[in-house]
């Protein structure tokens, strides 16, 4: 477990991720041509996302989390190339290819790593798992504008050099304690297996929107966050620092879920916290400078807390030889969601200000989310009250 946690963390720190779409436009991307990189980035992790959780539950889960770091850790050298435009598409590509292999993977490795007798508690541990992880990113947002003041060239080395620390961290995660993939007999394929898991899981499906439509209306937020920021004229070191901010207090709400989640019904606290964050960003169409910057953390913030709730969900109801598919085949629909927000965005950039595209894009998604877990809650009370 110990080395689970310490992979993550590493593999976390992404100096690059808030800054990358600021470095780009310093090196004459328009805002176009950033939002068809992102448009081809998320396109990529629609076409991997599923074979990626096939080949995560056929080939193990340690050995695609080391596949998938060293795809990450190839990406970043690209940045060296920024006005060569197809190096640029390739290194995203391979950026995509990574964290689909990555996604999905991690939390499988974590679920893997519980001792059988502590699975019911999965939601203490993966609000400790992913508190972590964020506290990762709180140190790679945080420091990313600093040392891109410094110089970018600094920036992308030291990128590398934790990458390469992640690399080691997931090799050297114990496998001994995993439970036995091959006393899984499979009797059918892997995608069979999914097929009709979607297709008779009624929960699944419920829970599989309202997850892609906020993840990827949160992700909007987060992904051109600092292109937002920028166009209300903040500096790109605060941009960083905001970013920490953001991962710090997610990191935060995210290790105490467990504790709230005893006190509160955790579907209350989960749809509460979706409807506020549309609000939110719904208000990002005033243009008023306060509102976008609060509303940007709460909105991120919130996430990370009914993210661990929604998870816990999905864990509790998938099935063992297809846990990485399930999983997968979500990020598979988020990533559909977030190739066709960044295709609107490029064609809207010309036409509409920052503000109201990703104001209108994230709001409308959070407000789908939400409907459906309503729907969802009902038809879970009716199954409860049926029981008794």
């Amino acid at each position: 477990m110990k080395r689970v946690l310490v992979y993550n963390a590493f593999s976390n720190v992404m100096f690059e991720i808030v800054v990358w779409m600021i470095y780009l436009k310093n090196q004459g991307w328009t805002t176009g041509e950033i939002a068809i990189l992102e448009g081809i980035f998320t396109i990529s992790q629609f076409i991997f996302e599923l074979p990626s959780g096939v080949i995560s539950d056929k080939l193990g889960h340690k050995l695609t989390l080391v596949l998938g770091e060293i795809s990450c850790f190839i990406y970043l050298f690209g940045f060296f190339f920024p006005h060569i435009h197809l190096i640029m598409y390739i290194s995203f590509i391979l950026f995509a290819l990574g964290l689909s292999l990555i996604s999905g993977t991690d939390v499988s490795v974590l679920y893997d790593s519980i001792p059988l007798k502590d699975k019911n508690k999965y939601i203490k541990y993966s609000g400790i798992f992913n508190s972590i992880g964020i506290l990762g990113v709180a140190f790679g947002n945080a420091g990313g504008g600093w040392l891109a003041k410094i110089s970018w060239t600094t920036l992308f080395i030291i990128a590398i050099i934790f990458r390469f620390c992640a690399i080691i961290a997931a090799m050297s995660i114990n496998e001994d304690n995993f439970e036995d993939a091959d006393e899984l007999q499979i009797n059918q394929s892997i995608l069979k297996k999914m097929y009709s898991f979607l297709k008779d899981n009624k929960g699944y499906q419920k829970l599989l929107l309202v997850i892609c439509f906020s993840d990827a209306a949160v992700t909007i937020t987060y992904q051109y966050g600092s292109l937002l920021l920028s166009t209300i004229h903040i500096p790109t070191e605060l941009v960083s620092t905001i970013f920490g901010i953001i991962s710090l207090l997610g990191a935060l709400v995210s290790y105490l879920v467990y504790e709230v989640v005893k006190r509160i019904d955790e579907n209350k606290v989960a749809l509460g916290l979706v409807e506020l964050s549309m609000i939110l960003a719904l208000l990002f169409i005033t243009k008023n400078k306060i509102v976008i910057v609060f509303g940007l953390i709460i909105i991120n913030v919130s996430f990370e807390m009914w993210n661990v709730i929604l998870e816990n969900k999905i864990q509790k109801i998938v099935l063992e030889d297809i846990r990485a598919t399930s999983i997968s085949t979500i990020n598979l629909f988020t990533s559909l969601l977030l190739t066709i927000s960044s295709f609107l965005i490029s064609a809207m950039s010309k036409e509409t200000s920052m503000e109201l595209t990703v104001g209108i894009l994230s709001g409308s998604g959070l407000f789908v989310s939400g409907l459906v877990f309503i729907f969802y809650i009902k038809k879970m009370e009716e199954k409860y009250y049926d029981i008794k």
